[in-house]
């Protein structure tokens, strides 16, 4: 399954390859990503955003099923939030550039928030753990 997970991130990649291909009038660091959610990639994006759903429950889940009791829970929790803040992304337009901000907009980079936040949770919690285990200073069969 974890195959599956890094699958999915890599195809996270190419959607943002592809994004960036299709709307080449665009400097890749003028806006944020969720411009993309707007005009004529808008469908493309939520593909992309519910693609980004699937692989974080199931890097959690095996991140679960590993059985290493020093892995902190909060990683499952944190990677679970990351597919809800997608999701609200998904749900919820983000306003156009320049527009008068909604409530959808709001909602949107409210979910934004979340999703970058728990992403990077999920990262300051596993990382002494993935070095750990790196360094052979654990064993994943312990």
């Amino acid at each position: 399954m974890e195959k599956v997970a890094a699958a999915l991130y890599g195809l996270d990649l190419l959607f943002l390859l592809a994004f960036q291909v299709l709307n080449r009038e665009q400097p890749p660091f003028a806006k944020p990503v969720s411009e993309y959610g707007v005009g004529r990639t808008a469908r493309l994006f939520r593909v992309y955003l519910i693609a980004g759903c699937i692989a974080p429950p199931i890097l959690a889940w095996q991140v679960h099923v590993s059985g290493n009791p020093d892995f902190p829970m909060m990683v499952t929790v944190y990677l679970v939030l990351v597919a809800l803040g997608r999701l609200g992304i998904a749900v919820w337009t983000n306003d156009p550039h320049g527009t008068r901000h909604t409530r959808k907009g709001n909602l949107h980079r409210a979910a934004t928030l979340l999703a970058f936040t728990a992403a990077y949770m999920a990262v300051v919690e596993a990382t002494p753990h993935l070095v750990a285990l790196h360094e052979g200073a654990r064993s994943v069969g312990d």
